[in-house]
């Protein structure tokens, strides 16, 4: 009987601490996008604009992970189209003055372990991110399309996760700014991938298309 309640306790202080640590990560992410947004006010020059504007959205992404981590902390899994939509709609907000690009989601709600979130969400950021900076240059009115288009797609393929992220623009390998292709994100996303035991294929057939089966 003492052994149950030791046993008892013990899981309501990890429990305890656990949320303690949520909540301080919490906190800290808000305290980082504020000293990030103080800095943005500042003049600086584009290349360090740019930097910042892309740290406080991976860092902004972090926090909607955290918040639904949070909100999940008494299941065994979190659902992952809940967290690609909410990411999603995160990122098209960061660049809604693109008012020409089309965002399309195809996303089934599935259920994954805690410890797949953050690779996660953070590769969606980064490849969603990435279209909307460099694969529609001039409003993206090139190679004679009429509109241009991103799709996110989350779907259950047999016994294996199938995330794709693909837009309609100019291609990694064709794009002229070699900043696509060689950017941090591109590697962050690379790294992620290895995080979770997963695989990707990339098609450039028609635009930009990562395919990662986890």
């Amino acid at each position: 009987m003492i052994g149950i309640e030791t046993g008892i306790l013990d899981k309501i202080k990890e429990e305890t601490l656990l949320k303690e640590m949520q909540h301080r990560m919490k906190n800290n992410l808000q305290l980082i996008l504020s000293l990030i947004n103080i800095q943005l006010l500042k003049n600086i020059d584009e290349t360090n604009k740019d930097f910042l504007h892309s740290l406080k959205q991976r860092v902004d992404s972090l926090s909607q992970i955290n918040n639904l981590l949070d909100y999940s902390f008494n299941e065994s899994s979190i659902n992952l189209g809940e967290l690609i939509n909410c990411i999603s709609e995160n990122v098209m907000s960061a660049y809604k003055k693109r008012n020409d690009i089309i965002l399309m989601k195809y996303i089934e709600n599935i259920e994954v372990e805690h410890q797949f979130a953050i690779p996660l969400g953070l590769i969606v950021n980064e490849l969603l991110t990435n279209s909307y900076k460099y694969a529609f240059p001039v409003n993206g009115k090139f190679k004679g399309k009429n509109y241009c288009k991103i799709e996110v797609i989350l779907r259950k393929i047999n016994d294996k996760y199938e995330l794709i992220i693909s837009d309609n623009g100019i291609s990694i390998n064709n794009n002229t700014d070699s900043k696509r292709k060689n950017s941090s994100g591109v590697k962050l996303v690379q790294t992620f991938i290895s995080q979770i035991d997963g695989e990707y294929q990339l098609d450039v057939t028609d635009g930009t298309s990562y395919k990662i089966t986890f």
